[in-house]
């Protein structure tokens, strides 16, 4: 699998979005993800990007603010493009830095969608 920075954080917590077709394509990368399956990290449009409606002729409306959550997505990680890494992996660093996460949710349009389940994750 290969997903773009924010895609590593936002794909532990959001569980619908933009319709059925593109809640069921986060319900089934969630899935592969946790079961342990090997996420690539790449710079630009991923699977999840293809079927987001901000994804018009092979380009994200928001690219640039998206390369900007990539970017801060990957500093919190620890991670770079082109790295490997298991979920897992990316759920124990989440877990220590749980204000950094806060912090990178708290402009987001989903935050309403997403808080309920980083604080379950978080456990508070």
């Amino acid at each position: 699998m290969r997903l773009r920075g924010h895609h590593l954080i936002c794909l532990n917590f959001l569980k619908e979005a933009f319709g059925p077709r593109f809640t069921e394509l986060l319900e089934d990368m969630r899935k592969r993800a946790l079961s342990g399956e090997e996420i690539e990290v790449i710079e630009g449009p991923d699977e999840i990007c293809y079927a987001c409606p901000f994804f018009r002729a092979g380009r994200c409306l928001y690219e640039e603010e998206v390369a900007d959550m990539d970017r801060s997505a990957l500093e919190i990680l620890g991670l770079r493009v082109g790295d490997k890494v298991l979920m897992e992996h990316v759920r124990a660093v989440l877990r220590q830095k749980p204000e950094e996460l806060r912090d990178f949710c708290s402009d987001c349009e989903f935050l309403s969608t997403c808080q309920p389940e980083v604080e379950k994750f978080l456990g508070t």
